[in-house]
């Protein structure tokens, strides 16, 4: 149905205004809709993704290897998740970002 979009789409969308914000440098922000989101779709990875880029920016790199493997568990052909997870590697010194 037209107007109607997909779970696949919300969270496609979703990554792209995280993304937006993260660049403004707007992180409080993102954490509280990423939580929110959360909450919403509890079995998605694309939440725990967000949420394991925004610590590791934030310099909690255990938090974000956390959450990386959450989204990759709950998710195994996410493909984002895996990106990050290799690139963030045991001590996260490549800093390349996979949103969606």
């Amino acid at each position: 149905m037209e107007g109607i979009k997909n779970e696949k789409d919300c969270m496609y969308e979703f990554s792209l205004i995280i993304k937006h914000k993260v660049d403004l440098g707007k992180y409080d922000e993102c954490l509280e809709l990423i939580y929110k989101k959360m909450a919403e779709f509890p079995h998605d990875p694309v939440p725990h993704n967000l949420l394991g880029i925004l610590m590791e920016i934030k310099g909690n790199h255990l938090l974000a290897m956390k959450h990386l493997r959450a989204a990759w568990a709950l998710d195994p052909s996410y493909t984002p998740a895996s990106i990050n997870l290799d690139n963030m590697g045991s001590n996260g010194s490549r800093k390349l970002y996979v949103f969606s």
